[in-house]
């Protein structure tokens, strides 16, 4: 008898549940479908609720905005915590966009070790980027870390970073090369037209524009998700250990 009323009693939670669940799955679904009608190139991969009550996240073209419960308006633009200042539209992008890490081409990347070298990270930086020299600073501080460094200039932001990051490229020692410039600004030796066989940049251009990398610095964990901007030492010791922590 008590089994047979445990038994109805868990029968009544899974109904009650799936009755609460599938009004907000057809809701998803039906917004899924007028976004899809009403802009036909777009390629709508998900609904789902928004930190923002009345407001629904939507996943398109690998993007994300925002709409109402009858899709009538299409919201662009970002959702920020005010208690933390963090970019909450920023941290959703991150996680759709991270990656198999082991799948980079560590071959065209300056790989910079310091201590055990135990803890792993990828990085897209500029070499005239300022928040990049910021990050190197951070970086500096910092333990046991493999950095995997490619090379990023974004020329049409910084004139004649494409050239900077080839001489860097081409010096006999790249990780000292690199270090020198982004901490104390000496510049590598080398004609500034200067190219060497392996030279990866146009390459890497081509690999940051499908990783959708469109500011530096960039950064890729172990575990692929990935973050952008210069953080703080400390923050980049809680990513470390966040990302070592994962099963």
């Amino acid at each position: 008898m008590l089994v047979n009323r445990l038994v109805g009693f868990l029968l009544a939670c899974l109904l009650a549940t799936t009755a609460f669940a599938a009004p907000d799955e057809a809701r998803f679904a039906t917004i899924k479908q007028q976004l899809e009608s009403a802009f036909p190139a777009a390629k709508v991969e998900k609904v789902q609720d928004s930190p923002l009550p009345g407001l629904y996240e939507v996943v398109a073209s690998g993007e994300v905005v925002y709409t109402n419960a009858d899709a009538s308006l299409l919201f662009t633009g970002r959702i920020v915590e005010v208690s933390t200042k963090q970019d909450l539209t920023a941290r959703r992008l991150n996680q759709l966009r991270s990656i198999d890490f082991k799948s980079l081409p560590f071959d065209r990347a300056i790989k910079l070790v310091k201590g055990d070298g135990s803890r792993q990270l990828a990085l897209f930086a500029d070499p005239f980027c300022p928040y990049c020299m910021e990050l190197e600073q951070e970086l500096a501080r910092i333990e046991n870390t493999t950095v995997f460094l490619f090379l990023y200039p974004l020329e049409s932001i910084h004139p004649g970073a494409t050239e900077q990051s080839r001489k860097i490229w081409c010096a006999k020692d790249r990780g000292n090369a690199w270090s020198a410039w982004m901490l104390s600004r000496t510049a590598p030796e080398g004609s500034p037209s200067e190219t060497c066989e392996g030279d990866p940049t146009e390459s890497l251009q081509a690999l940051g524009q499908e990783l959708k990398i469109t500011a530096t610095p960039t950064m890729f964990f172990e575990d692929g998700h990935r973050l952008s901007g210069s953080l703080s030492q400390d923050e980049l010791e809680k990513e470390f250990a966040a990302t070592v922590s994962k099963p």
